[in-house]
């Protein structure tokens, strides 16, 4: 027989700590946000695959950092209703940041797929963005589920030809097209 598990509650914080972690954490995000918001597919929506930026290690450092102290920071609050509403457009921010981070580095693995199962995840979180701070992010991570969903489609167009040809005996055309799908959508499993 296997004893159950106590549900662990975090201790409550004082609210003069928590109005510091707060103020703390406001800061730590409005950084984050100055050093993404300047970047140029922020402004612009990302078109291909080749657009998707290779970013800078000090800032995926960054983004990995501010997306601890997130977590941390809601562990610590708990359930507070108020200061979790108050947090919306920064943890929206810095988990549609971590999500951008992620996809970019599985983009350039060559893996396509978890890229864009990183941004569906941050789209299933968030349908809207909260706030101002928020939208930034938001709409770069909607401009990739927009191209994720086109070069999927088109990926899922050559790889039923190649299907066709292969069954047709063709083998040499097939696997051409199989690697037009790869190309267009970079999927380990092709």
């Amino acid at each position: 027989s296997t004893v159950p598990m106590p549900s662990v509650t975090p201790p409550r914080v004082d609210p003069a700590t928590l109005s510091q972690l707060v103020r703390d954490y406001h800061a730590e995000v409005g950084q984050l946000f100055q050093k993404l918001s300047n970047q140029p597919w922020t402004k612009t929506p990302i078109a291909a695959l080749e657009q998707i930026p290779t970013l800078p290690s000090e800032l995926v450092t960054s983004v990995q950092t501010t997306a601890t102290d997130a977590r941390t920071m809601r562990q610590r609050i708990g359930d507070d209703a108020t200061t979790l509403k108050e947090l919306e457009d920064d943890t929206c921010f810095v988990d549609g940041a971590a999500a951008f981070s992620e996809a970019c580095e599985n983009v350039r693995a060559g893996n396509a797929v978890s890229a864009s199962e990183a941004v569906d995840s941050f789209h299933q979180s968030y349908a809207v963005a909260p706030g101002e701070k928020s939208k930034t992010m938001w709409k770069t991570m909607d401009s990739l589920r927009s191209l994720f969903a086109k070069l999927h489609a088109e990926a899922e167009g050559h790889v039923s030809k190649g299907v066709s040809l292969s069954d047709a005996g063709k083998t040499g055309d097939a696997i051409a097209e199989y690697q037009k799908a790869y190309d267009l959508f970079p999927n380990p499993e092709i």
